[in-house]
């Protein structure tokens, strides 16, 4: 699991968890997100983005800084 600013999770994150499963997260998809997480900030919220990646992507060592990408956009709260 992964937590953090959201611009920040979400340059990470190659798919994202939806009702229908897990998809590509396009552009499109990342810029509304970031919209999001813009207005609530413009609400006076902090917020907080979540993500993920599948054990079974991570088997032997791998370094540091592998193990926080392609990961799988959850969603973020304020």
């Amino acid at each position: 699991l992964a937590k953090g600013a959201p611009e920040a999770i979400l340059r990470r994150c190659s798919r994202v968890l939806t009702p229908g499963g897990i998809h590509d997260l396009s552009g499109e998809k990342r810029a509304r997100f970031v919209e999001e997480a813009e207005a609530m900030a413009r609400r006076s919220l902090r917020t907080l983005a979540f993500a993920f990646r599948p054990l079974p992507d991570m088997e032997g060592e791998r370094p540091p800084g592998e193990l926080e990408s392609d990961l799988v956009y959850l969603g973020m709260v304020g």
